[in-house]
């Protein structure tokens, strides 16, 4: 069943929560349980609803030749316009996402959760997890929008937002921070065709960053890169790529892993 985090996060496309690595799997298991039960209530109760609509008109436009009594017509008519409100009424709580889930769920299952799977072999079981997850459309929240202009009667219109950001404590007192941010260019402009349509025409061009930073207990750890001689309590290496991105994209499980394990490998354990 969901819970009131599992809704809040279906509606918001936004959490942050400390949780252990296990709670946090179990947690997402749960969402996507509870989401396909609910998701089928919402499918049968739009069936009736279309079933209830075709009744109604078909009554009343042709009730009285299959009903003779008008009062039982009337009846029938209202009994139907009853259940039609408490269907709209079920429509309205069964539907729980503001748009279409397939994007949510495909960066849930293919991104979160196995990056999770990958950190749990490093984490003990009762370490706190911070994870900030912002799923919302890129292109249509306000908030992303961080510049516009004009160019050549383009609408220049530039976005930037963290989409993940975690942070966990591993083995040996090794704190880790990886962090998921998008910027990307979205340019449109209307164009009148010869037949005098009008069109919009878009270019779209942006990166997704993947940066991994750790921290290691001084004294313990040293950098190839000497970071150790510096006058910090702890090592701190941080590893990032860059990768072009689509319109239509996900974030890469393998890009995620190889920021982290290198972050890792530039760092070794004092004898």
């Amino acid at each position: 069943m969901l819970n009131k985090e599992h809704t809040e996060l279906l509606k918001t496309l936004q959490i942050s929560a400390d949780k252990t690595i296990q709670d946090w799997l179990h947690f997402f298991e749960d969402l996507q349980t509870g989401y396909n039960k609910t998701n089928k209530h919402l499918i049968f109760f739009k069936r009736v609803h279309v079933v209830l609509v075709l009744l109604f008109i078909g009554l009343l436009f042709a009730g009285t030749d299959l009903i003779s009594n008008e009062n039982h017509l009337k009846i029938i008519l209202t009994s139907i316009f009853v259940i039609w409100v408490w269907v709209r009424v079920e429509i309205a709580r069964n539907k729980l996402m503001p748009g279409k889930s397939d994007y949510f769920f495909e960066q849930i299952n293919h991104f979160i959760v196995p990056l999770l799977n990958v950190l749990a072999e490093d984490v003990k079981q009762n370490t706190i997890i911070n994870l900030q997850l912002d799923l919302r459309d890129r292109l249509t929240t306000s908030e992303f929008k961080k510049n516009t202009y004009k160019h050549n009667n383009w609408n220049v219109n530039f976005y930037s937002l963290i989409a993940l950001k975690l942070r966990a404590t591993l083995e040996e007192k090794i704190i880790l921070d990886f962090i998921v941010s998008d910027k990307f260019k979205k340019m449109d402009r209307q164009k009148r065709s010869v037949s005098g349509k009008t069109k919009w025409k878009y270019k779209f061009k942006g990166k997704t960053t993947y940066t991994a930073r750790v921290g290691f207990p001084k004294g313990k750890f040293s950098s190839a890169e000497q970071l150790a001689e510096k006058k910090d309590k702890v090592v701190k290496v941080s590893k990032a790529y860059h990768i072009n991105l689509q319109e239509k994209y996900g974030y890469q499980t393998k890009k995620a892993i190889e920021a982290i394990a290198n972050a890792f490998a530039s760092v070794k354990k004092v004898a």
